[in-house]
């Protein structure tokens, strides 16, 4: 067993993939992907089960558990609550089927489109949040959402490839609980198509990134990778651990072939934001870490209290293999155009037959529509936004906040000072390494805030944005041992927000405040 930053795990993963290029290998790895990669906007395995549980008692059905595990206790209350399959099925797709799509999908979605990474997922989600994501990118793939299904399977494919180890929401033979899960794990005398072959399989040749997934032995997954490591592996494991490997069993920590990726620690356990909860304007979440969603069963959780999220996962990636934006996003109506030409179309673009829906007229429009864009030249600030929002979508951190730091807040609309503070005040407090860059962008949220209130629209969201992002900079520069400087910022949250009756801005001041009283607390006493 190796661990390593998730730094030094990018870099050994491009160096492979790189490496089999040049010796005309495909990539040997596979993406393994758990419930931290659908929280949010799935709930938390804990905030379901208190709703099976509630479902149940109306139904006079009290009888607690035999067994305390969380796998054990979250089965017990489901089926207790939804006693059929069926209506298993139909709660999580009630649950799914409309939630918009994590960032963390969008991130994995992005690797997959050039394929540079993997082309293979295995996941224990029932969600289609990634398979949603694909098509929007115009990626093609398929799916495998039952061992019957396996058969669409090939490893030697270019095409991208889901397969769900539990089923998916859209049929009522998902697995739920945890005699179902297992189920999936136990081979099969009538036929040789079952995961754990396939898992098998798959192992033989490739590797998992394993990421937002945390583990259980009863899995099958967790079957067949340790079998699979009796034999050892062609190329290593990485297995990207949301705090630690403390839950994750010896046979798997101690083997040779397994690099476990811990995060660095930093400040951010003091920093506010990361694993808030609640909704900004935009419709998502600042938190993407979140394990226990409802795309996985609750045994193979992962604590909230766990600094490394998925997404940063994912964005290390992008980083390092260079990714270019999505063309959806660098050119939508070029994009569509050509989407709607090949997948309505293909070669018949000079065949007028068949053309009931008069296709062609939709493209034209949009090719007008794209030439009368191209003419128009964008100003300077629109320039700079433009260029904000594509280091964003590549991963480039930094650079998008180099860029934030050139825009003059007076030039923008409303709209776009809000959708820059909530990219900054998710990226912000994940940089957390107390830099320049990390600081630049709490006074970026702080002073869009102020911009924000001269238009009228500073509302509590925009203030407790503000109010995060200063007491995020006191933490950075406590770190830095810059002692006034933070207690001006400290001072700063207190005055701007101390009467402040909102409980979320007044959870900021009072962690202000106490930062301040333990500064006191720490000040020499001068003798009496």
């Amino acid at each position: 067993m190796r661990e390593l930053t998730l730094k030094a795990a990018a870099t050994e993963i491009y160096q492979t993939c790189q490496q089999s290029k040049e010796q005309g290998l495909l990539s040997p790895f596979f993406f393994m992907v758990g419930a931290g990669i659908s929280h949010p906007p799935l709930p938390l395995a804990a905030e379901l089960q208190a709703h099976f549980k509630n479902e149940a008692e109306q139904y006079d059905k009290t009888t607690l558990p035999s067994q305390s595990s969380a796998i054990d206790a979250y089965s017990h209350w489901f089926e207790q609550a939804y006693p059929q399959p069926e209506n298993r099925q139909q709660y999580l797709r009630a649950l799914m089927e409309k939630a918009f799509i994590s960032r963390a999908n969008f991130r994995l979605a992005h690797l997959l489109l050039e394929k540079t990474v993997a082309n293979l997922v295995v996941t224990t989600n029932f969600d289609d949040f990634l398979s949603r994501a694909l098509t929007l990118f115009g990626r093609r793939h398929i799916v495998c959402d039952h061992p019957k299904t396996l058969e669409r399977i090939s490893l030697q494919s270019k095409d991208v490839q889901i397969i769900h180890l539990h089923g998916s929401y859209w049929f009522y033979d998902c697995c739920n609980l945890k005699a179902e899960i297992a189920d999936r794990a136990t081979p099969s005398a009538s036929t040789s198509f079952t995961m754990l072959s396939m898992l098998g399989d798959i192992l033989r040749t490739h590797s998992p990134l394993v990421v937002g997934y945390s583990g259980w032995e009863g899995d099958v997954f967790m079957n067949a990778l340790r079998r699979r490591l009796t034999a050892g592996l062609r190329t290593n494991l990485y297995w990207f651990c949301y705090k630690d490997a403390r839950s994750l069993p010896e046979w798997l920590t101690s083997h040779s072939n397994v690099c476990l990726v811990l995060p660095e620690r930093g400040a951010l356990a003091r920093k506010t934001g990361v694993n808030d909860q609640s909704r900004d304007d935009s419709g998502t979440n600042e938190d993407e870490s979140g394990p226990r969603a409802a795309g996985v069963f609750a045994g193979s959780d992962v604590s909230l209290e766990e600094p490394m999220q998925a997404r940063a996962v994912f964005d290390e990636l992008i980083r390092r293999f260079a990714l270019e934006a999505p063309a959806l996003t660098k050119d939508p109506v070029g994009f569509f155009c050509e989407q709607l030409r090949s997948s309505l179309l293909g070669d018949r673009e000079d065949d007028p037959q068949d053309d009931i829906y008069a296709i062609r007229s939709v493209i034209e429009g949009l090719a007008k529509l794209k030439e009368q864009q191209d003419k128009v030249k964008p100003s300077e600030t629109e320039g700079l936004l433009e260029r904000f929002r594509n280091e964003m979508r590549q991963s480039k951190i930094r650079d998008a906040i180099g860029v934030a730091a050139q825009l003059q807040l007076e030039k923008l609309e409303a709209d776009q000072l809000l959708e820059i503070s909530s990219a900054l005040s998710v990226e912000g407090p994940a940089l957390d390494d107390n830099s320049d860059d990390e600081l630049r962008a709490y006074d970026l949220i702080a002073a869009i805030g102020d911009r924000l209130a001269l238009l009228g629209r500073n509302q509590v969201l925009m203030k407790v944005r503000t109010g995060r992002a200063l007491f995020n900079k006191g933490v950075t520069l406590g770190a830095l041992n810059r002692g006034e400087e933070e207690i001006a910022v400290y001072d700063e949250v207190v005055r701007r927000f101390g009467e402040a009756t909102e409980p979320a801005l007044r959870a900021q001041v009072a962690k202000a405040q106490a930062a301040l009283d333990q500064h006191e607390d720490d000040e020499p006493k001068s003798a009496v």
